[in-house]
This record gives C-alpha cells, structure tokens and sequence, in this order.
C-alpha cells in the first residue's frame, strides 16, 4: 500500500513541522508557504546568474581594452614585458584571494 512505513512517517513530520513553521494549517496554504520559498531561493539564483554575467561581460571588455593597447605597442618586448606583469598580478591577485578567509 502506498502510505505506509517510514515514508509515511517522515513525510508526516515534515508536514507537522511546516505548519508549526509557518503557522498555517490549511494544506493550501502551508504548500503556499512552501512554494513562496521555493521562489525565493530560485529569485535569488537568476540574481546571482545576471551578476555572473555582469562580471564576465566587465571582464571581457577590460580583455579587450588590454589587446587594443597590445595592438597599439610597436615594441615587441615592451608587449611581452607588459604580458609578463598582467600575468604576475592575476596570480598574485589569486594567491590573496585563496589566502583570505
């Protein structure tokens, strides 16, 4: 039979402690209080996607204004020199942010 043993327990329990937790008693509504969390938390993952994608697109515009001043260099060492440099600070910028709690 569907329902029975453990299952049935657990599940009860759970439902006992969402209509203690929000203090509704009709299963409307404390599934309507479920499902209002459940957005919550999937409002605050797009919101964590859109500043991703803030980020990357700042990224790629400094990547891009980096080979635009590359491309303007006529010396060839002074483009390497300035390569060697961006890439020391990206990883000493690593190092520091591995290193802080």
């Amino acid at each position: 039979m569907a329902g029975e043993g453990v299952q049935n327990v657990i599940a009860r329990r759970v439902t006992y402690d969402l209509i203690i937790f929000s203090g509704e008693t009709s299963p409307s509504r404390y599934t309507k209080f479920f499902l209002e969390q459940k957005i919550a938390k999937n409002r605050r993952f797009v919101d964590h996607i859109r500043f991703e994608v803030a980020t990357s697109t700042e990224c790629i515009a400094q990547l891009n204004a980096v080979v635009a001043e590359f491309e303007a260099m006529k010396n060839q060492e002074e483009v390497h020199d300035s390569w060697l440099a961006a890439k020391d600070a990206r990883r000493d910028k690593q190092v520091y942010a591995e290193s802080t709690p």
